[in-house]
């Protein structure tokens, strides 16, 4: 019998189909040994000797491929065909060789498309494991690994509310800040265009200003209102004559079939797909065997696929539609790894398939592989230029026509900032036509910023930079997203206040691990090691040899150095130049201070130097013009609205109520801020106990209390209009739901994080008597302050629960057989 291993269930159940009996196919479930998340995983010491540790929720499976594997005759790995699938085929075979039942005869076989005849072919063609990839993956997981557990233990240490850093990971993020900077410096420049309207024969055209009294018209020529109307006069006192008409034809070529970044980029843009959407997507389409593999560089198909897309082209368009070579492609891309074919259906004869999204993606795939065996478009552009009478001004009007659609009948490629394309129809037109002048207008244009990254753009950006891997850019994103150092909006990236403030740290202290070309240079070098040429560990040791230094210079540094060097760094962001031309860094509210940037507990914020006496503050990031320069706001009835370390708040007398984050601070009104005063807000009393139920906002947000015990709100409007019937439904969900607390009242948890990998149990942060705290149900670790309890992250508590975990049980036991004797 021959064990074959594959990565999951899905193609375990249709391979093993395939091969019969003498086959016992098994699935891994994707990785099965990690790096365990704790100092000394990766020993630089003794050759960069790396502990694995195999994952505990792959335990159970890893038994099943053992016992299946002491029984077998060979075994088979047949993971996926790329470095993650070579290194997942690498940890089985070394687990099994550490529980004594590797089979005499290991043999890796790579198929890439999930098909009879292509696993059938593959299993005719064994090889050995490669370990030039297998190295090239230890020298990337080391590399992230040695990054992540030495920056991120710096990040927490000298910058509050900081979470996490990684080699791509950060470099990613600086490109979405790099963009934001650029769209903060940038002035728009005021420009006018002038067009007229013309008819000939029923069919209009525009036409537009291209040269005046002798100057050429250009984007930005006429940058005012008065040129731009004395312009206008002049086209239409203007009688137009047309001077020539040029045609130009020329061709459009088809773009190659999807590559991993190609099929994220464009199912972003066609389908409003994430990037790790697509991937998930796609993994189901690949399992099913309805697509090749989903993660590759290389943009050709195989001969007989390609034969395949040519008879399907045939059967459904005329001959014309069908070139008379098949196309071949290449790879413009830097570090492109090109051993394996574009993403293309397995089979042309299948049109449509699935249902849901895995239709809309499988079409996708469909029509951009067969388009791209498809002939090319032939288009006619044509320039017509009009001068008037008197030789004052040319227009010019423009348009194209498709002669043949070719490939564009089934397919056109997104882009993802359009532009206007020159496509407009134009009327039969000849040297002398007079045609009639219908309207001229003027418009007002600004030049516009570049853009914000969309997935797509920040995707096709990476990949042209050569940073990071293609399948690993949709987990990069999310990590971003997950870590709040972005957020999203109407699908672009925009950098939170973190992730601005991590980025200079690491532009500061690391420029060099976070720029472009060192980090793509670090990808060649991979690249080489996967193809031989360069030793891993030697890629390693020199990494380690600048690095470690450079991160213990930092570690050394006293917080205050860090924030002050910082403030150094970010002052033309921090302190904007204000309207008034006074200095941006003198105090608004003393006059006499100036400001400059500290580390608090809950993160960064700009603050005067005359504190105590003047106690003015900022939000990070909210200089110049946009900080509150003008002091308290007065809403009336003796409330102010004030802005404090923490963020905007309301105060009358001693009494002060925080602004909460789902009301707009602009919205703020006497009415609205007397409401938040009032608080808390007692509902009636609870009809079972008597006591009291009550409403309001807390550290953590709304929430209801009774007798010790809560229930969390879902919003500020539920702090003052929930009754008593649904106060009590909420307060018993909690009590049945929310679990005990240490102290013996039941609560709401903060967040649910997720499972621990090693104890099973369902992670929660929750509020405790003492502070925050994580808990797995087995162990408590309380949170450290700079640490937000709504930022913790599963991988943070995870950490946090290991460490005390470790360190034993709490030698302040007292409490609880004190508690136990009354």
């Amino acid at each position: 019998m021959k064990l074959v291993v594959v990565e999951s269930p899905a193609k375990a159940k249709t391979i093993e189909k395939y091969l019969g009996s003498g086959h016992r196919v098994l699935a891994s479930f994707g990785h099965v040994r990690d790096l365990p998340p704790k100092d000394g995983s990766v020993d630089p010491d003794q050759a960069f000797e790396m502990l694995w540790q195999v994952s505990p929720d792959r335990a159970k499976q890893l038994k099943a491929i053992t016992d299946e594997a002491k029984k077998a005759d060979a075994l088979i790995l047949a993971t996926d065909p790329d470095r993650e699938g070579e290194a997942i085929s690498w940890h089985v075979q070394e687990v099994l060789r550490q529980k004594k039942a590797l089979p005499a005869q290991v043999q890796r076989v790579t198929f890439n498309a999930i098909t009879n005849s292509a696993v059938s072919e593959a299993m005719k063609k064994p090889r050995e494991l490669d370990e030039d990839l297998i190295d090239a993956y230890r020298a990337r997981r080391a590399l992230d690994y040695l990054v992540g557990f030495t920056l991120s233990p710096i990040l927490w240490r000298k910058l509050p509310g900081a979470k996490s850093a990684g080699r791509v990971q950060s470099v990613a993020l600086r490109l979405i800040v790099d963009r934001e900077r650029e769209i903060e410096v940038f002035k728009p420049q005021e420009y006018w265009s002038i067009s007229a309207t013309f008819e000939k024969d029923g069919q209009s055209f525009v036409g537009r200003l291209v040269q005046l009294d002798g100057k050429k018209i250009e984007r930005l020529t006429i940058g005012n209102k008065g040129d731009a109307d004395a312009a206008k006069v002049v086209v239409e006192a203007g009688r137009f004559t047309v001077e020539s008409v040029e045609t130009k034809p020329f061709s459009k070529n088809p773009p190659p079939p999807f590559t991993t970044s190609t099929l994220q980029q464009e199912a972003a843009r066609k389908l409003g797909f994430s990037a790790s959407h697509t991937m998930r997507v796609a993994q189901g389409l690949y399992e099913d065997g309805l697509i090749t593999y989903m993660r590759t560089d290389g943009v050709d198909m195989a001969p007989e696929a390609i034969s395949g897309a040519r008879r399907a082209i045939a059967s459904r368009y005329d001959s014309g539609y069908v070139p008379d070579k098949p196309r071949q492609y290449q790879s413009k891309i830097k570090n492109a790894q090109e051993a394996h074919e574009a993403i293309r259906p397995t089979d042309f004869d299948k049109s449509r398939a699935a249902s849901g999204d895995h239709a809309r993606l499988y079409e996708l795939v469909y029509n951009r592989a067969l388009a791209s065996q498809m002939a090319s478009a032939r288009l006619e552009r044509t320039t017509v230029e009009l001068i008037d009478g008197t030789g004052r001004a040319t227009l010019r009007a423009t348009g194209q026509v498709v002669l043949f659609p070719g490939f564009m009948a089934l397919y056109d490629e997104g882009r993802d900032d359009p532009q206007d394309e020159e496509g407009a129809r134009m009327p039969a037109l000849g040297k002398g036509d007079v045609p009639a002048k219908t309207g001229v207008d003027a418009v007002q244009s600004f030049t516009q910023p570049p853009p914000r990254y969309s997935e797509a753009s920040l995707v096709k950006r990476m990949e042209e930079l050569g940073i990071g891997r293609p399948s690993t850019y949709a987990s990069i994103l999310q990590t971003l997203k997950d870590r709040e150092y972005v957020r999203v909006d109407k699908n672009r990236f925009i950098p939170e206040e973190s992730g601005r403030l991590v980025t200079a740290f690491l532009e500061r202290f690391f420029d060099r691990y976070v720029s472009y070309d060192y980090t793509a240079e670090l990808e060649e070098e991979l690249d080489d090691v996967s193809g031989g040429r360069l030793d891993w560990q030697k890629l390693l040791d020199a990494f380690w040899h600048d690095f470690k230094p450079k991160a213990g210079e930092v570690m050394d540094q006293k917080p205050s150095e860090i924030t002050a060097a910082l403030d150094e760094f970010l002052a033309p962001w921090l302190y904007p130049p204000r309207a008034d031309g006074s200095d941006p860094r003198i105090c608004p509210q003393c006059g006499e201070g100036r400001l400059s940037l500290r580390g608090g507990k809950f993160g960064a914020f700009v603050a005067c130097s005359n504190y105590p006496d003047c106690r003015y503050t900022q939000k990070f990031g909210q200089g110049g013009d946009r900080a509150q320069t003008d002091g308290p706001q007065d809403l009336g009835d003796g409330i102010s609205l004030k802005t404090g370390r923490f963020g905007p708040y309301v105060e009358r007398g001693e009494k002060r109520a925080s602004i909460p984050k789902d009301i707009p601070v602009d919205d703020v009104t006497a009415e609205v801020a007397e409401r938040l005063l009032s608080l808390p807000r007692e509902i009636g009393a609870h009809p079972e106990t008597g006591k009291p139920i009550t409403a309001s906002i807390g550290r953590y947000g709304p929430y209801l209390a009774h007798d010790g015990k809560y229930a969390r709100l879902s919003s500020t409007a539920e702090v003052f209009e929930t009754g008593m019937n649904a106060a009590v439904a909420k307060l018993a969900d909690a009590a049945s739901g929310g679990g005990r607390e240490r102290g013996g009242a039941s609560r709401e948890p903060i967040a649910v994080l997720g499972k621990h990998p090693a104890s099973g149990g369902e992670i929660k942060v929750m509020a405790g008597r003492y502070g925050p705290y994580v808990t797995d149900g087995t162990t408590n670790a309380t949170l450290p302050k700079a640490m937000e309890p709504n930022s913790v992250t599963l991988d943070d508590a995870v950490r946090l629960i290991d460490e005390r975990a470790a360190k034993g049980p709490s030698k302040k036991g007292g409490r609880k057989s004190a508690r136990k004797k009354k």
